[in-house]
């Protein structure tokens, strides 16, 4: 498991020369993601349209109550492969950046109106 205070803490070592923020891009290289689905289950609700929360039934709404979203090839961004659904959900975010990864394994951080993240890349292994 990553040390995430650690990862942020050697992100924000890193000098603006060494690696410049860069705009969110638009439209990243895609990658097929695999078989010719055009919807998945929704990761959220697991494909039910609801969700228990404190023993109370509720609506998906990340799914809008179908149990399925669109599927989205995955993202190479530098070095790194992405799965598309986060890369859609980040570039929805106001005014992002992020620093380009510089290995297939690197962590994508991110900057947006109101914080910071990282995005974890797919393991071509698996």
């Amino acid at each position: 498991v990553p040390n995430m205070k650690q990862s942020f803490e050697s992100f924000q070592r890193l000098s603006p020369e060494e690696s410049p923020w860069l705009p969110w891009p638009s439209k990243p290289v895609e990658v097929e993601a695999g078989d010719d689905a055009m919807a998945v289950f929704c990761p959220i609700c697991f494909g039910d349209g609801h969700y228990y929360a404190a023993d109370d039934d509720r609506a998906c709404v990340y799914c809008d109550r179908t149990g399925l979203v669109e599927r989205l090839d995955d993202a190479m961004i530098g070095q790194a492969r992405y799965a598309g659904r986060y890369w859609n959900l980040i570039r929805q975010l106001p005014n992002v950046v992020y620093r380009e990864p510089k290995r297939f394994d690197d962590v994508l951080w991110f900057r947006f109106s109101g914080g910071d993240g990282l995005l974890m890349p797919i393991n071509n292994e698996a």
